[in-house]
């Protein structure tokens, strides 16, 4: 039931792929496409920073997954690591709009929305003909580590996962998170629904 919930339509390309920087052990690529599925409202696309290692060999590869505000310095900075040692590495960039969800039902959709879309990163993986295909791990760090918990079961193609710094039960967090994002936007969901923080705990525990 749950694989049939996650069926999607695979990427297969085309995708944009522009070189941003060469360092001495890898190059910085931007890679950029649009989705090949996407049941939401929402249109965008599905944007990539590629650390390209300067390997001869197949490398291995680690998609970074960050966290939920804020820059993204924190998972560059491990993706660079990575690529110093050898392994190529890629940072998802997050959707904004998905974090401007008005309507609490709509939630659960986009939180799918959000494996479909990394589902096709990794199908765009398998297009790279410099990738090993049976080496591909997720790092996922605060909300990213979130996603990754919620991706990693569901994706065969994944063989490790590390995730950092992250928590479950999303209706609690989300209810008593001190985030100032997350707050700004608990805060106007209730408003427009008329709940009270209980009942906005129990309503979230209903569609998540």
């Amino acid at each position: 039931v749950i694989k049939q919930e996650f069926s999607y339509k695979k990427f297969k390309g085309p995708y944009e792929e522009k070189i941003k920087s060469k360092k001495n052990k890898y190059t910085l690529k931007h890679i950029e496409f649009h989705p090949s599925h996407n049941p939401t409202s929402i249109k965008h696309n599905i944007h990539i920073d590629y650390y390209d290692v300067d390997n001869q060999e197949k490398s291995p590869i680690i998609v970074v997954l960050p966290i939920f505000g804020g820059n993204n310095l924190v998972s560059n900075t491990f993706a660079k690591y990575f690529a110093k040692k050898g392994y190529s590495s890629m940072v998802v960039h997050r959707q904004k709009k998905y974090r401007d969800i008005g309507d609490i039902n709509l939630l659960d959709q986009y939180l799918k929305q959000i494996v479909f879309d990394h589902k096709q990163a990794i199908d765009w993986i398998e297009l790279q003909k410099d990738i090993d295909l049976e080496k591909i791990g997720l790092f996922g760090i605060s909300f990213g580590g979130i996603k990754t918990a919620i991706i990693a079961p569901l994706e065969d193609r994944i063989k490790a996962s590390v995730i950092c710094l992250s928590a479950g039960d999303l209706p609690y967090i989300i209810t008593n998170s001190s985030e100032r994002g997350i707050k700004k936007r608990r805060s106007k969901v209730m408003k427009s629904e008329n709940l009270t923080l209980n009942e906005f705990h129990e309503k979230l525990k209903e569609v998540v």
